[in-house]
């Protein structure tokens, strides 16, 4: 009999804690996309499987939705079993999720956050973008001012 109470006490815990922190994880998230549609969606490579297939689904939802009128791929590292590098890995998910080829840009050279930024910058002049979204994750992006940092600051040096 105490083993059952005390098993749950436990599960009562534990369910308490687990929804305690979904309810502060979404307390504290300060994503907000603007109130028009963007230019485009700048979705940072990562090598690690999950995360891309996360941002990537985020990316063709943000497509689907007219969130966004293009998706800017961007990594250059080569993801793990395959031949592909982060941003061709990403178009090809993105094309089997319906986003047509030609709203989809690469930048395959990246292999860093900030290289990420800095080497979309010219993607996004040539194109005249004034509006970008930044696709990573939750925990990668809850701070965004190194993100737009690198792109405030390299894009003031050229």
């Amino acid at each position: 009999m105490i083993y059952r109470v005390f098993f749950c006490l436990i599960i009562g815990l534990a369910s308490f804690t687990i929804l305690w922190l979904i309810g502060l994880g979404h307390f504290f998230n300060k994503r907000a996309l603007p109130p028009d549609s963007a230019d485009a969606a700048l979705v940072f490579g990562t090598g690690v499987v999950w995360k891309a297939l996360s941002r990537s689904t985020t990316a063709a939802q943000l497509f689907q939705q007219g969130r966004v009128r293009h998706l800017i791929v961007s990594g250059g590292v080569k993801v793990p079993d395959t031949n592909l590098s982060e941003a061709e890995w990403f178009q090809s998910h993105l094309l089997a999720q319906g986003v047509p080829a030609e709203r989809i840009l690469l930048e395959t050279q990246a292999t860093n956050t900030a290289e990420n930024a800095a080497l979309a910058l010219p993607i996004i002049r040539q194109h005249n973008f004034k509006t970008v979204i930044l696709v990573m994750s939750d925990f990668d992006g809850t701070n965004l001012s190194f993100p737009t940092y690198i792109l405030n600051t390299v894009g003031k040096q050229e």
